[in-house]
């Protein structure tokens, strides 16, 4: 099955899981809190109706208590909403840095609690491709091809604009264009610059 929605769209849709898995666990207060930013509800007000929805859904649990999302008390349904919802959060967020990961937890990958298998988005990769500078091709072929990884790779990444989880060379591209060989950075990270 294919979806295509509108950024809003998947905004509405990740707040409406986050609500229900929210509200599977007993966490009602946070749940009405995200389904109803744009209203003032007081905190004495938010608590009485936490405290009641506990009461006829979860009387197990006690004041300051929930149910973790993979528990068995949550239903398996609000673990799959939790993943999808999961799965759409990293994407915007990797979306709205440009491709990009950064250090919150909206960058996690998603935890995985059901027995379905996690959602895909199509076009989503997690890694940024960039070229060898012009300058070093020359060099990094020659490591390449006599097996000096480290010299290679010690001439590569001072020159990265990102830092990464993982590095990969994709010395294919000599041979399949003129532009030589690229770096696959997995789960890259904007390299900030320090200020004194």
């Amino acid at each position: 099955m294919k979806i295509e929605l509108t950024d809003k769209q998947v905004q509405i849709v990740q707040m409406a899981l986050e609500v229900y898995s929210r509200m599977r666990m007993g966490q009602f207060g946070i749940a009405l809190d995200e389904a109803f930013m744009d209203k003032s509800l007081h905190w004495d007000e938010r608590e009485q109706v936490e405290t009641y929805l506990k009461s006829k859904f979860f009387p197990e649990l006690s004041k300051n208590s929930y149910h973790g999302i993979a528990s068995d008390k949550t239903g398996e349904n609000a673990g799959i909403a939790y993943e999808i919802r999961q799965t759409i959060r990293q994407y915007m967020a990797v979306k709205r840095n440009d491709g990009c990961y950064d250090w919150t937890n909206d960058y996690d990958d998603p935890l995985k609690v059901s027995e379905e298998p996690l959602p895909t988005i199509e076009g989503f990769v997690k890694w940024k491709e960039v070229p060898v500078p012009k300058k070093i091709q020359r060099d990094v072929i020659d490591f390449y091809t006599n097996k000096k990884y480290k010299e290679m790779w010690d001439l590569i990444i001072p020159t990265l604009k990102y830092r990464g989880a993982r590095y990969e060379l994709i010395y294919s591209n000599v041979y399949e264009d003129k532009e030589g060989p690229s770096v696959r950075i997995h789960r890259p990270e904007k390299i900030k610059k320090e200020t004194i």
